[in-house]
C-alpha cells in the first residue's frame, strides 16, 4: 500500500479536530449545529476514515494522532487492517464504537483501555492478544458465550457454567438487568447468587 504523505494526515487529522471543536463550543453556550452541518462532517470523516484506510500509515508516529477522533458504528465501520496505524489510545481526542467492533489488526496499539471501551478478540492481531491475554477468554469458552461477554450481555447462568469467567468479568460484560445489582453486591457475591432466579427475573434489578 501507498504510504500517506504527513502533512495530508496532519490536514486531515485538523478537519476532524475543527470540527469537533466547533460541536463543544456550540455545546458549552447551550446551542446545537444543525442538520445539515452535521450531516456534511459525518459525510466528510467517512471520506477522512476511508482515505486513512486505504494507505499504510507505519510512518505516522503515535503523537501525530494526538486528538484525533475515531467513531465507529454500523453504517460507518472502522477498517484499519492494512494500515498498520500507530495508535496510543491515552492521546486521541475521542473514541467511541455503537454496535460494531473497529478492525486494528495490524496496528500498533497503545493504552488501550479495556475498562472504558468495549472490545472483542477480533479487533486485534495475535501479538496484542497475546501481550493482554487476560483481558481475553480462553477458547474453551463456547462462542455463544464469548460473543456475550463481549457484548455485554452475559447472564449468570453463562458465568456459573463456565468458571473462568468469575474472574473476568466487569460489570460492562453483563446484561443490562443485572449491573445494579452486581455494582451493589460486588462480583464475589454476585456469582453465589441463584442464576435460575436472578436471570429470570433480572428486570426487577433495573433502577
Amino acid at each position: 500500500m501507498e504510504k500517506l504523505d504527513l502533512q495530508i494526515f496532519r490536514e486531515l487529522r485538523q478537519e476532524i479536530i475543527d470540527y469537533m471543536n466547533k460541536y463543544r463550543e456550540a455545546e458549552e453556550r447551550g446551542e446545537y449545529l444543525s442538520d445539515e452541518e452535521e450531516e456534511q462532517f459525518l459525510a466528510r470523516y467517512k471520506e477522512i476514515i476511508e482515505i486513512l484506510s486505504e494507505h499504510d500509515l507505519s510512518d505516522i508516529d503515535f503523537e501525530e494522532w494526538r486528538g484525533m477522533a475515531l467513531f465507529a458504528d454500523e453504517d460507518n465501520p472502522l477498517d484499519f487492517s492494512r494500515t498498520k496505524a500507530n495508535i496510543d489510545f491515552s492521546i486521541i481526542g475521542e473514541y467511541d464504537a455503537y454496535k460494531t467492533f473497529p478492525n486494528f489488526k495490524s496496528c500498533q496499539i497503545k493504552n488501550f483501555d479495556f475498562e472504558k471501551y468495549d472490545y472483542s478478540p477480533e479487533m486485534f492481531d495475535e501479538e496484542f492478544r497475546k501481550e493482554n491475554e487476560g483481558r481475553f477468554l480462553s477458547e474453551n469458552i463456547p462462542e455463544e458465550v464469548s460473543d456475550r461477554f463481549y457484548k455485554g450481555k452475559l447472564t449468570l447462568t453463562d458465568i456459573q457454567n463456565n468458571p473462568e469467567l468469575a474472574n473476568k468479568i466487569e460489570e460492562k460484560n453483563l446484561a443490562y438487568g443485572l449491573r445494579d445489582i452486581y455494582k451493589i453486591i460486588g462480583r464475589e457475591e454476585f456469582c453465589k447468587l441463584d442464576a435460575q432466579f436472578i436471570d429470570a427475573n433480572n428486570w426487577l434489578f433495573k433502577r
